[in-house]
């Protein structure tokens, strides 16, 4: 743990993640700032910080001379634009993330998972197969609790299951993980980042951080996915797994089958039957995590156990309800394209009712509208974004005239999602779906995806109640 006493230390929002660092520091002198008021914050909470010396900057980032700091912290939602941040940089203080702060500060193994999708589910399943085979193990970072949270008690673990996001790795110049898995790499965040390409050079980092450390770190990677190939060198120590039968690799996905090369010619086998195991994606995150394990030699019969018990997480393709034999599936959680369409490919064609739009990323909904004409019933386009994915079906529409005179799609715009939502109800018949994919962050009308989910669950909940 680092006992640097002396250190000044600025911490730019006051997060989950910021907040921890305020809690677990040792620094001489600490000021957080958070450009939201007082008001928006318990009472408690500022009060607790408060009474461990906290100075606390609310409202407004006016915290004075930042030559007075020896390092900032910043949560993963204060990006680098932010003129403290900018200024900081300048003068050569160093800027960091909640992530590297705390990694100086434990010596626990550290497993970190990121990719554009399906990263929570990979983290919490992964570390679900530590704890079944008796490891103490943290799992968390940009879920759940972030690491600064053990910083005073990490002895209390054996290992650290971390989900990472672009954002962390972004200011964390020197994290390295012990195992690092990349999931897949596709647009997402481009209203942050100045191109895709940086965007794909942030997520990849988590293995180049790794691998300065330790050459022969082991990696997870998907095999399939053309982004992670033009970064990643294969060699001895690449995990890969595969959809793709003519494919070498040490993990294949099937329809409804993982097979596992474990090495000295022994394999793992695990199928699926059991329908909440939902879609090719959750496939792919399961065959992630049982390549976690076979690198970290955990016994098959946990992962069978694990496995079979596994249910995606909510607003994750997730049954809501059934009215007038209309299925309802809330996937808050898909704020990108590749998410939705990963989302799609589970449904009948030609069934499905799609809720789209929130706040705009800034990615390419073409590959969108091509789905949405091939493949759903309608479309209806709410919140900000609404607008353009809206104008960009159309247009793709426009191009494929021959083709939909067969089968011409609805596709609407609103302004809120309720109203979207009951525009979808209006037009639905028995056996389609009414799913909330909406490629978009919430932040426009929501403060979380969570938020938009359990509204969407409110709106079928209520629903059905006014029919019984």
């Amino acid at each position: 743990m680092d006992g640097t006493i002396s250190k000044k230390t600025l911490v730019i929002g006051l997060g989950r993640s910021g907040l921890e660092v305020c809690r677990a520091s040792t620094s001489a002198k600490v000021v957080a700032t958070d450009i939201k008021p007082a008001s928006a914050f318990d009472c408690s909470v500022l009060e607790e910080l408060q009474q461990r010396g906290v100075r606390l900057v609310l409202g407004s980032h006016d915290v004075g001379n930042v030559d007075d700091f020896d390092e900032v912290v910043v949560s993963p939602g204060v990006p680098m634009s932010n003129p403290l941040v900018r200024e900081a940089t300048a003068r050569g203080i160093e800027v960091i993330s909640e992530l590297e702060w705390a990694w100086r500060r434990v010596s626990i193994p550290i497993i970190a998972i990121t990719g554009t999708n399906g990263k929570t589910t990979t983290t919490e399943l992964t570390g679900k197969l530590f704890q079944e085979t008796g490891y103490r193990v943290f799992v968390g970072g940009n879920i759940g609790a972030p690491l600064s949270s053990i910083v005073k008690r990490g002895e209390e673990f054996d290992l650290a299951v971390l989900e990472v996001s672009s954002f962390q790795l972004d200011t964390s110049p020197t994290f390295a993980a012990d195992t690092a898995v990349v999931l897949n790499i596709s647009e997402d965040h481009l209203d942050r980042y100045e191109n895709f390409e940086e965007y794909a050079r942030s997520k990849i980092s988590l293995i180049g951080k790794a691998r300065r450390k330790k050459p022969n770190v082991p990696v997870v990677i998907n095999g399939d996915d053309p982004v992670i190939g033009r970064y990643i060198k294969i060699d001895d120590h690449a995990w890969r797994w595969t959809c793709q039968p003519h494919k070498n690799a040490q993990a294949r996905v099937g329809d409804c089958e993982i097979v596992v090369n474990i090495g000295d010619g022994k394999q793992w086998h695990f199928k699926f039957g059991v329908p909440w195991i939902f879609g090719r994606h959750n496939l792919e995150n399961i065959a992630a995590a049982a390549l976690v394990a076979a690198i970290w030699k955990l016994p098959e019969d946990v992962l069978q156990r694990v496995f079979w018990n596994f249910r995606p997480g909510k607003h994750r393709i997730e049954w809501i309800g059934r009215w007038n034999g209309v299925n309802f599936y809330n996937d808050s959680k898909a704020t990108n394209v590749s998410a939705v369409l990963r989302a799609i490919e589970c449904f009948q064609c030609g069934k499905i009712w799609l809720l789209l739009g929130g706040k705009d990323k800034g990615g390419d909904y073409g590959p969108l509208a091509r789905a949405v004409l091939k493949k759903c019933a309608g479309a209806v386009c709410f919140g900000e974004a609404g607008a353009r994915i809206y104008e960009v079906i159309r247009q793709e529409m426009d191009k494929h005239m021959v083709f939909i005179r067969d089968r011409c799609p609805y596709v609407i715009k609103k302004t809120k999602m309720e109203d979207a939502f009951f525009e979808a109800v209006s037009h639905a018949t028995p056996g389609d779906v009414v799913l909330l994919s909406p490629a978009c962050s919430s932040f426009d009308q929501y403060t979380s995806y969570v938020e938009r989910g359990e509204h969407f669950r409110q709106l079928v909940d209520e629903l059905i109640q006014s029919k019984k």
